[in-house]
């Protein structure tokens, strides 16, 4: 994991790793205490349902993190479109400032 943080993004290894772990709890509670043995096809669909869920949601929390507020930049972010105003493949912005735009000579 230490390998993974000096390469990627925090957010991305720690969502990686949450749902990693619990594929592989659930994944090993079904092994050693054969918890789907006795339940019906119905509470296993829901269960295998609600897990989708946490992954998308995972997923879309990951992916939209630096998306501007609201529901539809978070929607262009999700589907790959460039933000309004801007080209695609045009220049990234920042929240923080260089000193290159603050103006300050080296």
């Amino acid at each position: 994991m230490v390998q993974a943080l000096d390469t990627f993004n925090t957010a991305v290894v720690s969502s990686t790793y949450y749902v990693f772990f619990t594929t592989c709890t659930i994944t090993a509670s079904m092994i050693m205490y054969k918890d789907w043995e006795g339940q019906a096809a119905g509470t296993i669909t829901v269960q295998v349902a609600g897990f989708m869920v946490l992954m998308v949601g995972v997923y879309l929390l990951t992916v939209t993190r630096d998306a501007e507020p609201g529901c539809a930049a978070g929607m262009r972010v999700v589907l790959g479109r460039p933000a309004r105003g801007r080209q695609a493949g045009g220049p990234e912005y920042s929240l923080v400032r260089t000193d290159d735009q603050r103006g300050d000579s080296v």
